[in-house]
């Protein structure tokens, strides 16, 4: 919808517009702009697009195949747990498209993932959003069947009860927005990173560092927070791989160049720990 005005947005060969003249151009990728210039607060916001390359390059690899397929495994019970409350049978369900929004999605990997492995008992329509410009860039491109728009997680433009999922991995959001853009009993499904994450990385550049607390408290409008613990070792055989680590994270800012050359050298291999929340909306539908 239109991020000027709230008004249902209608394609057309160009890009967006709605019926009170706002205009939306497609980009050179197929992706369309809705950030609006009241919602910057730098030039270009977001994660730069050294961040976006080397967080390609790492999962790429396969570093958090793991996660992703935990991701895809969570995401297949509610689908199936859906189908059993709705009493629907299995061929009816995969002639349905479920609507699956990536919030701050990055370059896209996660929820590519998802619908690669399900397409064929669920198919999912994929929608992402991100703050950087450099972000859905590197998402449109790489994935082409899915739909990005460079937008703020904090003023979604997506229609109320429009979605059947959230998946949002390592990025900021408003709680009101996800439940309002979310189905009656639709899955938000965030990660964020557990209190070992990347320990030995943070080594380098702390003297001693602070664990993480993930945020598992109540929250109106959902139920109450299940809880997946996810933890396991990536290996780092090369610099390269060590390199796009530690460039996709925060930590290329804050450390020294003498215990970045170290960490390049030593850092054969890290310590990845997610903490999974499921939250199911509890919006009664309007």
């Amino acid at each position: 919808m239109c991020p000027v005005c709230k008004c249902s947005l209608l394609q057309s060969a160009s890009g967006f517009s709605c019926i009170n003249g706002h205009q939306y151009d497609r980009a050179k990728y197929n992706y369309v702009n809705l950030l609006l210039a009241n919602q910057k607060k730098s030039k270009e916001p977001g994660d730069s697009k050294a961040m976006i390359n080397a967080r390609h390059t790492f999962l790429q690899s396969g570093a958090y195949e793991i996660l992703a397929d935990r991701l895809r495994t969570l995401v297949k019970s509610y689908l199936n747990d859906l189908s059993q409350t709705s009493g629907a049978s299995a061929s009816l369900l995969t002639c349905h498209s479920f609507n699956l929004l990536d919030a701050a999605c990055g370059e896209g990997y996660y929820s590519a993932y998802i619908k690669e492995k399900l397409e064929r008992e669920y198919p999912l329509t994929i929608s992402g959003v991100d703050i950087s410009k450099f972000a859905i860039t590197k998402a449109a491109k790489t994935y082409k069947l899915n739909s990005y728009a460079v937008a703020s997680t904090y003023n979604l433009t997506l229609e109320t009860h429009s979605q059947d999922i959230v998946l949002q991995v390592f990025g900021p959001s408003d709680a009101k927005e996800i439940a309002r853009i979310l189905k009656p009993g639709g899955l938000w499904l965030e990660v964020m990173p557990g209190e070992s994450h990347l320990e030995e990385l943070k080594a380098f550049v702390y003297e001693k560092s602070l664990k993480h607390e993930p945020r598992t408290d109540e929250i109106q409008g959902f139920s109450n927070a299940q809880i997946h613990d996810l933890a396991f070792d990536v290996s780092l055989p090369n610099t390269d791989l060590r390199h796009a680590l530690l460039t996709m994270t925060p930590f290329l800012y804050r450390i020294s160049d003498e215990n970045k050359q170290q960490l390049l050298q030593r850092l054969n291999k890290v310590h990845a720990h997610f903490t999974l929340c499921l939250r199911h909306s509890q919006t009664q539908a309007c």
